[in-house]
C-alpha cells in the first residue's frame, strides 16, 4: 500500500473503502485527522493520537461496510454510545451475539422498562421467569384440557349445575381458542370477555370460570406457577342491575312522600 507522501502515514484501505489520516496541529497540539468520504460527503474526524485515529478509521470502514455510516455523523459522545451499544449486542468472548439492530434492541428494552414500571429490574424479572420455567411443561390444547376438567368435576362430585356451567363456559372458550393453553395471554382473555354477547352478570360468570380453569391448569402442571390470565382484566358485576334500579326508584319515591308528609 503506497504511503501518503505528505506526512508519511499510510491510508487504511479495506473492503474497497479508503480512509486517509493526516497529521496536523491545532491550538498548539499535534492532532490527527481521519479523512474519508461517506455517501458522497467528505467526513473529518479529529483524534489526539495516531493510534486513536487508526482505530477511528477502522471503525469508519466497518460502519460504511455495514451500511451504518450515518452513525459517524453523530457527536463524539453519541458515537461512543452507539459503539458501546453495538458491543453489548455483539457480546464478549463466549457470549451469544444478539442479532438485532440497535433501534430494535432499544425498543424492546423500552417496552420492558415501561411494563415493569420501576417495580423490579428487567434482569430480575428475566431470572424469575427462567426459574419458574426451568422445567418444560407438558403441552395441551384448550379443548383437551376442558375435557379433562369436565371428567374431574364428575369424579369430584360437583353439583350438576356446576358441571353444566363449567362445561358451557369453558366449552365456549375452547371454541374460541383453538390453541395450546400456554400460548394464551391476558390481552386475549380480555378481548374474549369483552366480545361475549351477554350482559355483565353472565360475563362475570364466564370470567370466574376462566379463573378456575387457569388455576386448574397450574395445579396439573400445564401452566407455570404465577400465571394469571385475569391479571388486569376487567371485572364484571354479578348484581342484577334491573332489580337494583327498581329498588332505588321505589325508595326514592317513598322518601319523597315521607318528606312531603313530614
Amino acid at each position: 500500500m503506497k504511503a501518503d507522501t505528505e506526512n508519511g502515514i499510510k491510508p487504511i484501505q479495506r473492503n474497497g473503502v479508503t480512509v486517509r489520516i493526516r497529521r496536523t496541529e491545532k491550538n498548539g497540539f499535534e492532532r490527527f485527522v481521519v479523512d474519508y468520504r461517506n455517501q458522497g460527503q467528505r467526513k473529518l474526524v479529529w483524534r489526539s493520537s495516531l493510534a486513536d485515529a487508526r482505530a477511528a478509521a477502522n471503525d469508519a470502514i466497518d460502519k460504511i461496510t455495514e451500511g451504518q455510516g450515518e452513525v459517524l455523523n453523530l457527536k463524539s459522545a453519541d458515537a461512543h454510545a452507539f459503539i458501546r451499544a453495538r458491543a453489548y449486542l455483539d457480546g464478549s468472548e463466549g457470549e451469544t451475539k444478539i442479532d438485532l439492530q440497535i433501534d430494535e434492541a432499544v425498543r424492546i428494552a423500552a417496552d420492558v422498562l415501561r411494563l415493569l414500571d420501576g417495580r423490579t429490574e428487567p434482569i430480575e424479572a428475566a431470572r424469575d421467569w427462567l426459574k419458574r420455567n426451568a422445567v418444560e411443561l407438558p403441552k395441551i390444547t384448550v379443548a383437551d384440557a376442558v375435557e379433562r376438567l369436565k371428567v374431574q368435576t364428575v369424579q369430584d362430585g360437583k353439583s350438576k349445575d356446576r358441571q353444566i356451567h363449567l362445561a358451557s363456559h369453558l366449552g365456549a372458550l375452547a371454541k374460541s381458542f383453538n390453541c395450546e393453553v400456554h400460548t394464551i395471554t391476558t390481552s386475549q382473555i380480555s378481548s374474549y370477555l369483552v366480545g361475549l354477547p351477554f350482559g355483565e352478570r353472565t360475563k362475570a360468570n364466564h370470567r370466574e370460570d376462566i379463573g378456575f380453569f387457569n388455576r386448574w391448569l397450574i395445579l396439573h402442571g400445564y401452566l407455570p406457577k404465577g400465571t394469571d390470565w385475569l391479571d388486569g382484566v376487567q371485572r364484571y358485576s354479578l348484581k342484577k342491575v334491573g332489580k337494583i334500579a327498581a329498588w332505588m326508584v321505589m325508595n326514592q319515591n317513598n322518601g319523597s312522600r315521607a318528606g312531603c308528609n313530614g
